[in-house]
């Protein structure tokens, strides 16, 4: 009974903690435009896109591997596990940064922040992505109401800081990162009150540690290319051959669908995937999954439905009237969508389990078959990309459920 009402009080948490992410992200971007214009919001992207260059291979490879390993109990050397990930993790920053350094002329030229301010940007990441780490430690202690509220007050400081009057749009950038990197302060000082191992922490690297978290590399390269080099890609062949005003169209649609996978797969992440990388009985496993494919079965078709028949409001609404033209690109869209959503489950049981040959090759199989139906489709409408995207989708699916069969089959 108690474990059922921690599982049931940890989803609503995750479904607190989307929201106050959704919620902080909407008001920011509005007060944004309000203040600074078209530009202002063009530079603040801009600005968040340059950070999410040092958040997602963090996210996606040290953080995904300290949950798997603290949700299976597989090291029992538990201070060693987080200080390892810590080490690593600040070694990506460092080395992302060299990255960045080479190609300033082109990646930093809109920031024309002075030597000492790139400095404290510098260790403003160090700091955050500290803070990334101590966050998926809490995603792994299944504590998600300290790491929502830790949120609210991170923000909140944020929202403060866009009401202060005569900032300009630089100013504002260096210091949202600022608060950013410096509110993992609070998030050592709260984690550090609430748990003791976090006191003995030991930084001496581990072979067996070092091997876990290579498995996750080659997870996190393979989802960073087939989704930020991948998607640079076709963007710019977009641009190309269809024009700023067609290629707009289909990326308001694109960034509703990427809104709504983000949501879906930031609450797996946080209550499924734990769940996945603890379970070590097929049955139990094979159970567990049918009850989120049930779940899923419930809302997401009837939620995608509303969408479809809610197209032109939803498109007014986020853009404005001029993208009615959006319109039948957007419920196009909406069936990759489908598919998209209900490999999810999937893919992150194969991450869960270190399945990591056949999630790369499933991501590189959806990757492959999408640029190939782009290039091979005669037709030379805007649409073509939209069904590379649902083939793409479609193919990924089968992957994800056909190389999870073997894990969730029984006897």
């Amino acid at each position: 009974m108690l474990k059922w009402f921690n599982i049931k009080t940890n989803s609503i948490w995750a479904g607190v903690l989307l929201s106050l992410r959704m919620m902080a992200g909407l008001a920011m971007q509005k007060i944004v435009a309000i203040k600074f214009g078209p530009s202002g919001t063009a530079l603040f992207s801009h600005f968040q896109n340059l950070l999410s260059i040092f958040t997602q291979p963090l996210q996606d490879i040290i953080g995904q591997g300290l949950i798997s390993a603290y949700s299976k109990n597989k090291f029992d050397n538990k201070p060693r596990l987080i200080g390892n990930a810590l080490i690593l993790g600040i070694y990506i920053t460092v080395s992302l940064s060299v990255l960045i350094v080479i190609f300033q002329h082109t990646a930093l030229s809109y920031f024309p922040f002075n030597s000492t301010q790139w400095l404290l940007l510098f260790l403003s990441l160090l700091l955050f992505s500290i803070q990334l780490l101590l966050a998926n430690y809490l995603i792994a202690k299944r504590n998600l109401k300290t790491l929502s509220l830790l949120f609210l007050a991170q923000w909140f400081l944020i929202i403060l800081l866009l009401s202060v009057p005569g900032l300009s749009i630089i100013e504002l950038l260096f210091y949202y990162a600022l608060i950013q990197g410096g509110f993992t302060i609070v998030y050592f000082i709260v984690i550090v009150i609430d748990y003791t191992e976090i006191r003995k922490l030991t930084f001496n690297l581990d072979a067996k540690l070092l091997h876990h978290f290579k498995q996750f590399l080659l997870i996190g390269l393979t989802i960073w290319i087939s989704s930020k080099l991948t998607d640079y890609f076709v963007r710019d062949y977009a641009l190309s051959n269809f024009g700023t005003s067609e290629t707009g169209y289909w990326q308001s649609a694109a960034r509703i669908s990427e809104a709504l996978k983000s949501l879906l797969i930031s609450f797996l992440m946080m209550t499924v995937y734990p769940a996945f990388a603890a379970i070590k009985n097929k049955v139990k496993l094979q159970s567990f999954m049918k009850k989120q494919l049930t779940n899923m079965l419930l809302i997401i078709p009837l939620a995608l439905l509303i969408l479809y028949w809610l197209s032109p409001l939803v498109l007014q609404l986020l853009y404005s009237k001029g993208f009615s033209d959006a319109v039948p690109l957007f419920r196009l869209h909406l069936l990759g969508d489908l598919f998209a959503l209900f490999s999810f489950p999937f893919a992150l049981l194969l991450m869960a389990k270190v399945e990591t040959k056949n999630y790369i090759l499933a991501e590189g199989l959806s990757v492959l078959s999408y640029i190939l139906i782009i290039f091979l489709l005669k037709n030379q409408d805007i649409e073509k990309i939209i069904y590379a995207y649902i083939a793409r989708s479609f193919i990924y699916l089968i992957c994800t459920a056909s190389f999870s069969k073997k894990l969730l089959k029984l006897g």
